[in-house]
């Protein structure tokens, strides 16, 4: 079985036609009307859609309700609510147990994968019982176009940093991995040679796209 084979999820890796962030350069009009409209594609209500605070940290949170979170991953068992994070070169992760029926978002930047957030949110799903994970990735910065400096490459293992290039999608690959999820889908998007991504890298801050999952 593969993630998109799941039959009681419905899940979307946007691209940048549809801004989900405040701080960017769109209006907060713009903003709501994007979100407004990533919610009708998901045929949920906008007042069910719950995307973090995301703040690079390794803090993931069990929710079952809209609210406000401050974190970097949210996980659910409740039918109709929309999760998800926004990415802007960093890693969106999806997850889903296909026992279970629990999903999750991730958004997992250098900070947060070195820091623990991807070992949080599979653990923690772990905790409540899921034991059949399944893991898509969705578009991010790969290694080609990611030179980083010494103070980041020396937080990984040298196999994952080639002529000062982090490749941070095999290093996420990898944890998952080990975290022991069946199976981890990968969508081959490179989102700072793609402009049809926003791309922090090669654009700063001018809009983050959306990563949302669903349980019908």
């Amino acid at each position: 079985m593969k993630f998109e084979d799941i039959d009681f999820i419905k899940y979307k890796f946007f691209d940048n036609k549809f801004n989900v962030g405040f701080d960017r350069l769109d209006t907060n009009e713009v903003v709501i009307q994007h979100r407004k409209s990533i919610a009708k594609y998901f045929d949920v209500e906008y007042d069910n859609m719950v995307i973090p605070n995301q703040v690079h940290s390794n803090n993931s949170v069990f929710i079952d309700r809209k609210t406000d979170v401050k974190g970097d991953a949210l996980i659910t068992n409740k039918k109709g609510l929309l999760i998800g994070v926004h990415t802007a070169d960093c890693v969106p992760i999806l997850v889903c147990d296909v026992e279970k029926k629990y999903i999750a978002a991730i958004h997992a930047g250098w900070r947060g994968a070195v820091f623990g957030i991807i070992e949080n949110t599979i653990e923690k799903m772990q905790q409540l019982g899921c034991n059949k994970i399944y893991c898509k990735i969705g578009p991010c910065i790969h290694k080609e176009s990611y030179p980083v400096g010494n103070d980041v490459a020396s937080l990984v293992e040298k196999k994952y940093v080639t002529h000062g290039h982090l490749d941070i999608l095999m290093y996420i690959f990898d944890k998952l991995n080990i975290l022991r999820v069946k199976d981890v889908s990968i969508l081959n998007i490179d989102t700072y040679t793609d402009t049809n991504y926003f791309s922090y890298r090669r654009d700063g801050r001018l809009g983050v796209q959306f990563s949302g999952i669903v349980l019908l």
